[in-house]
């Protein structure tokens, strides 16, 4: 998507056609301040599967908590990534807004 904003920009496109592709990615990245995984390993790994690029939501987790403070383990933690049917529902939402601008 973010080629396809730079090519947009590029080729001269009507400025107001930028603005929205750019402000609907940016809504789609502002997703991952609220939900499960954050911006790494949170709705990215919901896209990548629905896309068929990925068959599951299991990633690293390279933070966890300990006493309330967030550490390092010495072992990255393989976990899946459990979204709630409202936390897809809102990926979904924010993902088709960007469907006229994919190329695939």
């Amino acid at each position: 998507m973010l080629t396809r904003i730079w090519e947009l920009m590029e080729s001269g496109a009507d400025p107001d056609v930028v603005r929205d592709a750019y402000a609907k990615l940016l809504l789609l990245f502002n997703v991952g301040t609220h939900l499960p995984g954050g911006d790494l390993r949170g709705f990215q790994l919901h896209l990548w599967m629905k896309r068929g690029v990925f068959k599951n939501m299991i990633s690293r987790d390279y933070v966890t908590e300990k006493g309330g403070q967030k550490v390092i383990p010495a072992k990255p933690v393989f976990a899946e990534l459990k979204l709630r049917p409202d936390e897809v529902a809102e990926i979904d939402f924010r993902f088709e807004a960007l469907r006229p601008y994919l190329k695939i």
